[in-house]
């Protein structure tokens, strides 16, 4: 669906692509079958996610990101950050695994860049 910013999100893929890697996002399945509130739900098996496009930004570069896209980004301040596009197939979540070159992370904040409501990218922190 065309929206105001389609040309910021097909940038962000592009570059997120081009300087970064890719990732396994593992999201955490919640059993929605019973009856118990969603803080008690049993887990059902994770979903993983892979190959999904991931850069990791410095930051003192993320500035730098933000101007190449057009919208603010880099909220988080002081902390390296990571992006991923904002078209990913699933909604990403603080407390999901990511595991990146062997390396397994947890996400810590996700901050959804979408002036419009549409998702451009993620800025990710990771604890």
């Amino acid at each position: 669906m065309p929206t105001k910013y389609s040309r910021q999100r097909t940038v962000a893929r592009r570059l997120i692509t081009k300087f970064g890697g890719v990732c396994t996002w593992t999201k955490e399945g919640a059993d929605t079958s019973s009856t118990l509130p969603p803080e008690m739900q049993p887990l059902a098996e994770a979903i993983i996610y892979s190959n999904i496009p991931i850069v990791l930004i410095p930051a003192t570069r993320k500035e730098m990101f933000s101007e190449i896209l057009g919208v603010l980004t880099a909220t988080i301040k002081d902390q390296d950050v990571a992006y991923i596009p904002g078209d990913v197939p699933f909604t990403p979540a603080n407390g999901d695994d990511v595991t990146i070159d062997g390396l397994i992370r947890y996400v810590d904040r996700i901050n959804k860049i979408a002036p419009d409501g549409t998702a451009i990218a993620y800025e990710v922190t990771f604890k």
